[in-house]
């Protein structure tokens, strides 16, 4: 049993730190290119969205989005840190 929960924990770790690196990703694309229609960028949005949405929501409701900076990717960042950090991680 302590084997599946360890093995659990390790997968939920590496997920949530593969969505942290995939909304960095996005972000410097960003920056690099405005093209919406290329089909990685697209796979990009798909996966990253429905963690930065509910970012940019929340941030809205307190009065610090829609501004020129978007900080629902730190926010998405910090979140998963945090969550990282109860995770009982087996290196």
């Amino acid at each position: 049993m302590e084997l599946i929960l360890s093995l659990l924990s390790d997968t939920v770790f590496i997920l949530l730190w593969a969505v942290t690196a995939a909304v960095w990703v996005r972000v410097i694309r960003g920056y690099i290119s405005s093209r919406d229609d290329a089909a990685p960028v697209k796979a990009l949005n798909i996966i990253t969205e429905p963690f930065l949405y509910p970012a940019r929501r929340l941030l809205q409701k307190i009065g610090l989005g829609g501004g020129v900076i978007d900080l629902s990717p730190a926010l998405v960042s910090f979140a998963v840190a945090a969550i990282t950090a109860f995770l009982p991680i087996s290196y």
